[in-house]
Parts: C-alpha cells; sequence; structure tokens
C-alpha cells in the first residue's frame, strides 16, 4: 500500500464506500461476478480497449481502480505484463483471490491516482473502467496518467457522459455533473444537504465530451478519442418490461449512460 498521507474528502469518502463493496464479495459472490463479468463485459471491452494497442509492442498494462481485477486476469492469460492499482485494500485482497491460479501473477498496488507510485513511462497502455470520475481533480489525474505512459502509450478510460442519463437515474447514486453551474447545485444537495447517504460509490462525475477532450489535451496526450461505450447494461433498477426499451435509448447520443476517451500519448 503506497497511498499519500493525506488524502482529499473526495478520496476519504470514495475509499470508504469502496471499501464496503469490495468486502461483500466473498466466495460465491465473487465467483458469481467473476462470471457475470466474463458473460457481459469482458469480450466487448478487450475489442474497444485492444483495437487501440500494438500488441507486439505494447506489452506492458496497467488497470487503474483493478477492483477484483478480472480484466487484468484476461490480459495476464494472454502474455500481456500485467499491473493492477487500486486505493481499496478490499479490493487488492479480491484480486489476488482472483489471480492465484495464474503462472505469472500480475503486480498489485495500493495507490492514489493523482501521486501514482510508478515511474515516467514505465507502461504501455492502461485501463480505467469508472475511475477518474471519482476525482476532483481529474485533470490532474490524466496528467498522472500521462506521465506513466511510454512515448505513444495508449490510456483507456470509461467515464459517466454528461446527457440525459446522468441527469435523471444517474442521480440515483448521487453523481455530479461536471458543468458549471450544475456542479455546484448537485454538491450542494447530494454533500451538504443530503450528507453523501445517496453517494454509493463515493464522489462521482460526468463530463461532455469536449471537456473530456479539453482535458486530455491539456494533460499533453496528441490524440484523444471519445466515443460510445458499448457494453451490456444491466439496468437493474427498473422493472423488466422497461430494460429492452432502455437500453435502444441508450444508442441515441442524448442517452449515452458512459463513454470511452482515448488518449495517445
Amino acid at each position: 500500500m503506497l497511498l499519500p498521507s493525506s488524502l482529499g474528502a473526495d478520496m476519504v469518502q470514495s475509499i470508504a464506500a469502496w471499501n464496503k463493496e469490495w468486502a461483500k464479495l466473498e466466495g460465491k459472490v465473487l465467483k458469481a461476478r467473476r462470471e457475470e463479468y466474463h458473460r457481459d463485459y469482458l469480450q466487448d471491452t478487450l475489442t474497444q480497449l485492444l483495437k487501440w494497442v500494438d500488441a507486439k509492442k505494447q506489452r506492458r498494462f496497467l488497470e487503474i481502480g483493478c477492483g477484483p481485477g478480472f480484466l487484468s486476469e484476461a490480459l495476464a492469460q494472454r502474455g500481456f505484463d500485467v499491473a493492477g492499482l487500486d486505493c481499496c485494500v478490499e479490493a487488492l485482497k479480491k484480486a489476488a483471490t482472483v489471480h492465484k491460479h495464474l503462472k505469472k501473477k500480475p503486480f498489485l498496488v495500493g495507490g492514489e491516482l493523482n501521486h501514482l507510485p510508478l515511474r515516467d513511462g514505465s507502461v504501455d497502455f492502461l485501463y480505467g473502467g469508472g475511475v477518474i470520475e471519482h476525482f476532483d481533480d481529474t485533470l490532474g489525474s490524466i496528467r498522472e496518467l500521462y506521465r506513466v505512459l511510454a512515448p505513444g502509450g495508449v490510456s483507456f478510460n470509461t467515464v459517466p457522459y454528461f446527457s440525459i442519463s446522468s441527469l435523471t437515474y444517474r442521480q440515483i447514486w448521487g453523481c455530479i455533473p461536471d458543468v458549471p453551474v450544475l456542479k455546484q447545485l448537485a454538491e450542494l444537495v447530494h454533500i451538504k444537504i443530503l450528507g453523501g447517504k445517496h453517494m454509493t460509490y463515493g464522489y462521482e462525475k460526468s463530463f461532455t465530451a469536449a471537456k473530456l477532450i479539453r482535458m486530455h489535451k491539456q494533460a499533453g496526450f496528441r490524440e484523444v478519442h471519445v466515443q460510445r461505450f458499448d457494453v451490456y447494461l444491466p439496468l437493474y433498477f427498473l422493472p423488466g418490461p422497461f430494460k429492452a426499451a432502455a437500453r435502444k435509448l441508450s444508442l441515441w447520443r442524448p442517452f449515452w449512460p458512459m463513454v470511452s476517451v482515448v488518449g495517445i500519448k
């Protein structure tokens, strides 16, 4: 564990929330979650990530916010040199369990995204599944990702998109729209008035495509691409008859729930 000695309020809140979530993954629950990930998300995620990667030359992979490390496990099985980083000790414990069968085990480290405990240029490509939105200083996080990437390296992150989705059902878990006025209003309601009780996954923001591109360019990335992240949506909170209609709506840009933002160094 290489976390900084002092952490911001956003990090303290997120770590507490996620440690509770990861602690629930024991035995059959962890096995079921892994099976669900492999069934519903793994192949789509690999396809969208690896299309940006030269698999013959870019072998050093970092998963930020790795959680139980299901994606890291899959890439390690494909022969990549893998590292997993998470700020939650409970997540790293679960990742160690998931990876124990591998001959070449991933390197697991506890760290905070704004102070990555990695040297400059030590990573060829990285993936964060819903990670950078949990930091108030998102630009600082992106600059750290740029720093640890080698020249030509690929940063691939999925983040909540500022859309009708983020303004409606994502309020169930306290999503903060990262746009002027709305951001301050949402923080007032969810943090000051409600005391974060609806922020199930800690501090979390949604972004416009323009904001994501601008931050990545400010961090130094020479190419930035934003597009819909195409994966299965379980939509647990909706009654069965409405799920199919909601999934069709999610294909329309005003309803996009998540986007991938790809930065090339």
